[in-house]
């Protein structure tokens, strides 16, 4: 993110020219350094859609680099496609 930002949430939005590849059950974490990983800032299980959808942080976090692990795929596809991955600043 090139520096460090308080957040809220992300947004993500699946590929639309392909109905497998979406993520489902997923994690997000923040760092200022993109060494150290701590607990994540939110845990989600994402529906099978190509409708936008966003994760909400039970508590605004604030970091420099942001990670996005994706545990679980539908159609247990081993690939991911993402068409659009946005934070939500915290205000």
């Amino acid at each position: 993110m090139g520096k460090t930002v308080q957040i809220k949430g992300l947004t993500y939005l699946a590929r639309q020219d392909i109905p497998h590849c979406r993520a489902g059950e997923c994690e997000a974490y923040l760092s200022d350094d993109s060494s150290h990983w701590d607990q994540p800032a939110a845990t989600a299980k994402l529906g099978d859609t190509g409708e936008l959808q966003t994760i909400i942080f039970k508590t605004p976090a604030s970091g420099r680099y942001l990670k996005f692990v994706v545990k679980t795929t539908y159609g247990n596809d081993p690939l991911l496609a993402v068409a659009e991955l946005d934070i939500l600043k915290a205000p």
